[in-house]
């Protein structure tokens, strides 16, 4: 594990306070929130930070792309050390073929089905490149999806992200290609849209 510094885990724990307060402003304004976990570093940060604060948030497990060990890690991660609200498996919830619905009255606009009825979603992207930090909107409308947006990390460091999984003990999940649970640099994320 890499030392930090008093100053690296006060400002790790004021990162992590702001995030888990966005998540639970979301979690009470705009419930049923959803939360697409996709097994990455960042995914697995947002899915604690759920976890820690018990916020009402709805888990979509992502578990198509995933193999059979990661699957398994995953489960026995949630199962051991969160008490979520709730949590399925992408793949329990509907065939392949009916996963996705048109929104109505936005007829190419797509979005999985267990969306139907959400307010809000939460996402992992960090954004840190994307934009200048003053500008930063962690929490706003998004008119493509019609929904509220919650992204707790926009603004995190991939490092930032790699001492809060340390610090907490998240797992490293095998490694998928060259990346390993997301800890390697990903491709650049894009601005928000207004």
């Amino acid at each position: 594990m890499t030392e930090l510094t008093d100053f690296d885990v006060r400002s790790l724990d004021k990162r992590s306070a702001h995030a888990g307060s966005l998540l639970s402003h979301l979690a009470l304004a705009y419930s049923p929130a959803v939360f697409e976990c996709r097994f990455r570093a960042e995914d697995l940060v947002v899915l604690d930070l759920i976890g820690r604060y018990r916020l009402p948030v709805n888990v979509v497990v992502m578990d198509r792309s995933m193999g059979g060990e990661e699957v398994d890690s995953l489960v026995k991660l949630i199962r051991g050390r969160y008490v979520l609200s709730s949590w399925r498996m992408a793949s329990d919830l509907q065939p392949i073929g009916s996963l996705q619905r048109t929104h109505p009255g936005r007829s190419g606009s797509i979005a999985p089905a267990w969306q139907a009825g959400c307010r809000a979603l939460v996402v992992s992207d960090r954004l840190e490149r994307a934009i200048e930090p003053e500008a930063l909107q962690a929490l706003r409308w998004n008119d493509q999806l019609q929904r509220m947006l919650c992204q707790p990390l926009a603004g995190w460091s991939a490092a930032q992200v790699r001492a809060y999984a340390e610090r907490w003990d998240l797992p490293n999940p095998a490694p998928r290609g060259e990346r390993a649970c997301g800890l390697a640099p990903e491709t650049p994320a894009v601005a928000p849209t207004a």
